[in-house]
């Protein structure tokens, strides 16, 4: 599985197996949404618009998103370097404005409410993400540490040591890294969370349209806070954020440039989210804890996730005894926190529409 660059070749086409994975998890989600065509979930042709505006603006979105959290770079060797896709660079969270905005453009054109088209690319985009995720090792991503080197009683990096890991030593658990080292698959397990995220969105009944559209995103952002952690090769990172040697009290900060760019970006995506679900909620059926709950989970989890960053990197000096594993379960718990309080307030918002004419009051 180290041999990343290697393409298929078919006279003048050139195919590359990472983009083999992308494609047939589209062609998935797009037999997906045919099939909820035919059965009257959605109007005549909406599949096929889908098709035909969401790859393009999916590509456009993906790539832009990546130039953007680049943009440094991208100035120092060129802005004509964003026009070569072939080398790679995509932003899910782009790519997932692209498909956005192809689902509000078709439910335009197919004359149907927004919610509706986007409640049924939510499975879809979920799928997609698993089968991503596992063709990343094609492209020498998705990895952690190397599981000798993690596990090593010597390195005490790990409460749970082993002296002889091989018995990991196998796909889909690990893979192999251009050194021949065997390092953990995080994309399996990223993998088996899109799977799990795509069973919960078949699975929950909602009310009102728009409702599955916010859960969907809701979870990917709340889960890959935490999982992005677990990774260790070249994943887009804030490098731009830097600090003096700046000590305060428990912590001593130089940098941080293990802050990762998906790790950011769920906390703005966590509270627009909850702000939506808000708002739908009629006036008269707002409660006062909805947003201190909503608002205050999300910030205290995340920063539970940032802290244990800090741990991680030793940074935090109280924190200095917290083995890595540890901190990655305390980083799950964060996140599947985050999860259900988000979940929570969109259930609400989704069970109290719009007030019935009993409920309105009289008018003035």
């Amino acid at each position: 599985m180290n041999n990343t660059l290697d393409t298929i070749q078919l006279g003048f086409l050139t195919i590359y197996p990472y983009g083999l994975c992308v494609a047939g998890g589209a062609l998935l989600g797009f037999v997906y949404l045919f099939f909820r065509e035919l059965k009257g979930h959605l109007n005549k042709g909406t599949a096929s618009w889908l098709a035909v505006l969401g790859i393009p603006l999916a590509v456009l979105f993906g790539r832009l998103g990546y130039v953007l959290a680049c943009l440094d770079w991208f100035k120092s060797e060129g802005m004509g370097k964003a026009l070569q896709m072939t080398d790679g660079g995509f932003l899910f969270y782009g790519a997932l404005a692209g498909l956005l905005l192809a689902g509000w453009i078709t439910a335009r054109i197919t004359k149907q409410k927004a919610g509706r088209v986007m409640d049924s690319m939510a499975v879809p985009s979920a799928l997609l993400i698993a089968a991503a995720r596992m063709g990343e090792p094609l492209v020498g991503a998705g990895v952690g540490r190397s599981i000798e080197f993690w596990l090593d009683p010597w390195n005490e990096l790990v409460f749970f040591t082993s002296e002889d890991p091989s018995a990991l030593y196998r796909f889909p658990f690990a893979v192999q890294d251009y050194y021949g080292e065997w390092c953990f698959g995080v994309f399996f397990i990223e993998a088996v969370v899109a799977v799990i995220i795509a069973v919960i969105l078949m699975l929950w009944r909602t009310k009102r349209p728009g409702t599955k559209a916010l859960i969907f995103p809701a979870l990917y952002a709340a889960t890959q806070a935490a999982l992005e952690a677990m990774r260790f090769d070249a994943v887009l990172k804030l490098g731009w954020v830097k600090f003096n040697n700046v000590d305060i009290s428990f912590a001593k900060f130089k940098d941080l440039s293990f802050v990762k760019v998906n790790q950011l970006l769920a906390l703005p995506i966590l509270l627009a989210i909850i702000t939506i679900a808000i708002v739908r909620i009629p006036r008269g059926k707002r409660s006062w804890w909805i947003p201190v709950y909503g608002y205050g989970t999300v910030l205290l989890q995340c920063g539970v996730i940032a802290a244990m960053e800090f741990a991680m990197d030793e940074k935090i000096k109280i924190l200095q005894w917290m083995k890595i594993d540890l901190i990655f379960i305390v980083m799950a718990l964060a996140a599947f926190i985050m999860s259900v309080s988000t979940c929570r307030v969109l259930h609400i918002s989704d069970i109290r529409g719009p007030l019935t004419p009993e409920e309105k009051p009289p008018a003035e």
